[in-house]
């Protein structure tokens, strides 16, 4: 199973590789210029006429002990010069003796010879050759001084045969040879990467390191991008997973309904900025009224991606420049949903969301029966977001498969424990269609047991949102008169 998860989470590396090793066999192959072998084999004997057992048993001995030498000497320059001169060849006895070779069995006296050579009449008549050069150049090598009949004979026993076929390149076997080999690289790469690779890819093991439980998983879909709400434009699985978000939100609010929180991310464009959106969206849609706050007061961009003025903001009215209700902008008439850009931006963005204002204007929307939602900067840069988190009900973790490592996300979790900032719950972006888990069932056992079996001092309303019904929680609570009404 490890190895499944490792190629599975590299796949693309563990193809490259395979197919790299493939096509380089591939191209070796078909590049190598054929080679044929020759063989003959030699018989070395020595003169045993008139000899006694002792004798013969003797010069058995000193045969093998000759045929050690002259498997040396086979490609020797004085061979090879005569196989050279007899069938004058084009090349020297040097280049000769590289494609010759000689060895013999153990305890015997035959000497086994092989010559390669480009084309198959070659490399019998260099083996054939040799088979008639060598046996003179042992006599001489052994006839004594003054003697004229060696002691040693050397015979050939088989001769070259014309080869059939070349001897290498073995074409399959290679091919074969050199798929395995790009397959156990691929492999091995692939699990080297996983085992190194830092990055979170599970929905379980995004809960596991923030301890919290994943409340919304959303897919990888290439339609969604941080440009503009893009909820008018979702369907089918991604619009259903953003209603099971806002529901599972509602699972965690039933002894006390979550009335404000923020949504952030550890690291930038990890799509915290796109959830926040549409979520607001989906919330209004279902009934609640809305407020979408943009708290990046160093980046912001809500008012851009909603198309609404952002001169006029969330700073204008921490400074005292304005009042909130001047603030706040309607997004469209048909659902209650209104937008506190972040106005001007300052040059102490932390000053000001821990200054006492801050917290005042967000217990000022929540009395106003506002449910209100922060965008907020990433927590790893700069620490804004915890700041938001102490005045408001909770955080929102978000965390993209695939690009945020684990370390990253367990520094974001302990910025936000360290400053006393309850996270309500991570949502897992970009997750692949393999990973994805539909159903209730998916909220894990750190929600507790009464928080769903309970009676909520909530209505359970069931809206039609334009896309499909989907089932809300509205806190029964009077309209105010303060603020923008729907």
């Amino acid at each position: 199973m490890f190895y499944l998860r490792a190629v599975r989470a590299h796949w693309l590396v563990a193809l490259g590789v395979f197919a790299m090793c493939s096509v380089t066999t591939g191209l070796y192959v078909s590049v190598q210029s054929p080679i044929y072998t020759a063989k003959i084999q030699l018989f070395v004997a020595t003169s045993s006429e008139g000899a006694s057992a002792t004798q013969l048993y003797e010069a058995s001995n000193f045969s093998v002990e000759r045929v050690k030498s002259y498997v040396r000497i086979i490609n020797s320059p004085d061979v090879m010069q005569a196989v050279v001169n007899q069938l004058r060849l084009d090349q020297t006895a040097e280049q000769l003796a590289g494609s010759v070779n000689a060895s013999t069995p153990v305890d015997t006296v035959l000497i086994d010879v092989s010559v390669t050579d480009r084309s198959p009449r070659g490399a019998q008549e260099i083996a054939n050759a040799i088979g008639a050069q060598f046996p003179a150049v042992v006599g001489r090598i052994e006839t004594p001084n003054g003697g004229q009949i060696s002691p040693v004979k050397v015979s050939v026993t088989r001769s070259a045969s014309l080869p059939a076929a070349p001897s290498s390149p073995r074409k399959k076997v290679d091919l074969l040879l050199g798929v395995l080999v790009g397959l156990a690289l691929g492999v091995g790469t692939a699990v080297v990467r996983y085992r190194v690779d830092r990055r979170v890819r599970t929905e379980a093991e995004v809960s596991r390191i923030v301890r919290a439980p994943v409340i919304g998983a959303l897919a990888n879909d290439r339609r969604i991008n941080e440009r503009a709400p893009a909820v008018d434009q979702l369907s089918g699985s991604i619009a259903e997973e953003l209603r099971r978000l806002r529901t599972n939100i509602g699972f965690l609010s039933i002894d006390r309904k979550l009335s404000s929180f923020v949504i952030t991310s550890a690291l930038a464009s990890e799509g915290k900025s796109l959830i926040a959106g549409n979520l607001a969206i989906m919330m209004a849609r279902a009934g609640e009224r809305v407020v979408l706050v943009d708290g990046d007061l160093r980046r912001p961009r809500l008012a851009e991606a909603f198309s609404l003025p952002g001169s006029v903001g969330l700073t204008s009215v921490l400074v005292g420049n304005v009042p909130i209700s001047r603030a706040l902008r309607q997004w469209r008439d048909d659902i209650p949903l209104y937008l506190l850009p972040s106005g001007p931006i300052p040059p102490n963005p932390s000053e000001l969301l821990s200054s006492t204002q801050f917290a005042e204007i967000v217990g000022e929307l929540v009395n106003s029966g506002f449910v209100v939602v922060f965008d907020s900067p990433p927590l790893l840069p700069v620490t804004d977001a915890a700041l938001i988190g102490r005045v408001t009900g909770g955080v929102l973790l978000v965390a993209q498969m695939k690009k945020v490592r684990s370390e990253q996300l367990a520094s974001a979790s302990q910025t936000l424990r360290a400053a006393g900032v309850n996270i309500l719950g991570v949502i897992a972006n970009r997750v692949t269609k393999s990973e994805r888990v539909y159903g209730y069932d998916s909220i894990p056992d750190s929600v507790s047991a009464h928080q769903t079996t309970r009676r909520p001092a909530y209505d359970v309303v069931r809206h039609d949102d334009g896309l499909d019904l989907a089932t809300t929680i509205i806190e029964r609570k009077p309209s105010p008169e303060r603020f923008p009404s729907s």
